[in-house]
């Protein structure tokens, strides 16, 4: 099974600069918990990216591999934009559908590539700092949109991954400095849950064609 991950920073998490190139976060726990002689794993992700540009560098570079399943984890620069960037009523709607075509028009293309099963993850934001109080209707627009996203793919192995309530849970036990650095970017412990999260997907998936 070859893996191929795509996302925005925490995903990306350095993997440029380590030597399995891999990086330092969920991907590469999710690589070290798993059977290594039966998959390979790609990290393609990309520090800032929104998902017009997951879409473009998915395009550019990994659109020739058959992969047999892909990991998408998207939508907090998004929910960054529409917050924080003074945008009119009418470019906010823009920037919402144009992410919202990019992403249909991705998973379109993984299928397309044959992709056997897609993993969408959830976008997750925290409530410390007290200034991302003042994203959450940006987040729960990104949110709404990769739902309604997900609509045209009925019936294809596209699979929802909850990850906004498992992360909150987990900083209300064990305190969001120890799960979140800043709100939007996850410790060693907030990754681990990832991980956990996407591999409980994937296990849950393979009883499934049982």
């Amino acid at each position: 099974m070859n893996l191929l991950f795509l996302g925005a920073s925490n995903t990306d998490c350095g993997h440029c600069f380590t030597p399995d190139n891999l990086g330092n976060g969920y991907v590469k726990i999710i690589r070290e918990r798993l059977d290594s002689s039966s998959i390979s794993i790609i990290n393609g992700g990309s520090d800032g990216f929104t998902f017009p540009r997951i879409l473009e560098k998915y395009l550019a570079f990994y659109s020739k591999t058959k992969f047999s399943g892909a990991v998408v984890l998207g939508g907090i620069n998004e929910v960054g934009m529409l917050s924080d960037n003074g945008l009119s009523p009418q470019r906010r709607q823009a920037l919402l559908e144009g992410s919202g075509e990019a992403l249909k028009k991705l998973l379109l293309a993984l299928f397309s590539n044959e992709t056997r099963e897609i993993y969408l993850l959830e976008p997750f934001l925290f409530s410390r700092p007290s200034r991302l109080l003042a994203w959450t209707p940006a987040y729960e627009a990104v949110r709404s949109r990769i739902l309604s996203c997900m609509e045209p793919f009925k019936g294809r192995s596209l699979f929802f991954v909850p990850l906004q309530e498992r992360l909150l849970a987990l900083a209300r036990c064990r305190g969001t400095e120890n799960v979140s650095v800043d709100g939007i970017h996850l410790t060693s412990l907030g990754h681990s849950l990832v991980a956990e999260c996407v591999i409980e997907a994937m296990e849950r998936r393979k009883k499934d064609d049982l």
